[in-house]
């Protein structure tokens, strides 16, 4: 029997960002924490917190308030 040498992918900053998953924060029900496929660029993050911002706008508008 060989033995197999397993390589582990680094992420490539150049692969489009994607969502794996979401999830609760265990200890501060106000927070979540989500998973990326790649670490974001801080540019990512200023987008997505701007988009979180408009969703939870959005939110408020929905339940009339």
């Amino acid at each position: 029997m060989t033995d197999k040498i397993t390589f582990l992918k680094h992420p490539d900053p150049a692969d489009p960002l994607r969502c794996v998953g979401v999830g609760r924060d265990g200890e501060n029900n106000k927070a979540l924490f989500v998973i990326f496929n790649r670490p974001p660029s801080d540019d990512e993050m200023r987008f997505l917190a701007d988009a979180m911002d408009r969703a939870a706008i959005m939110c408020r508008a929905g339940r009339g308030g």
